[in-house]
């Protein structure tokens, strides 16, 4: 039969108990020695709404080149889902963020798309 080591005398005892008023390392709870804050400050959220940017860019460029109607068909996409991000930083508690610019490329990509359309329908029916 294997020699099984035995455990050193006091070992199986549980640790003593500090005294009431001191903190295991022997200071009192007032006398910290910490500088720093007790809790780390958070970063600050990502609050841009890229998408009702990105809207308005391509509602802008739908009013000057809307050749196959893609450019003010996805200026119309990106602004409505701006607008849904802007709705939801509100609901949450912040300010409408990106409202302004998802409305606009909302209303330039619609009249992009409604100019190009009236051009590709005088030009079929002319050319």
């Amino acid at each position: 039969m294997p020699d099984i080591p035995h455990p050193p005398a006091g070992a199986d005892q549980p640790p003593p108990v500090p005294a009431p008023g001191a903190s295991r390392h022997g200071l009192h709870p007032q006398q910290t020695n910490h500088s720093e804050p007790l809790y780390a400050a958070l970063p600050e959220p990502n609050l841009a709404n890229g998408q009702a940017t990105a809207g308005m860019i391509l509602g802008l460029v739908s009013l000057l080149i809307n050749t196959f109607l893609i450019v003010g068909m996805l200026a119309i996409v990106f602004s409505f889902l701006g607008l849904r991000n802007a709705d939801r930083f509100q609901s949450v508690g912040y300010g409408p963020r990106g409202r302004g610019a998802a409305v606009t490329g909302l209303v330039c990509g619609i009249v992009g798309t409604m100019i190009s359309l009236l051009f590709k329908w005088v030009f079929f029916f002319l050319f």
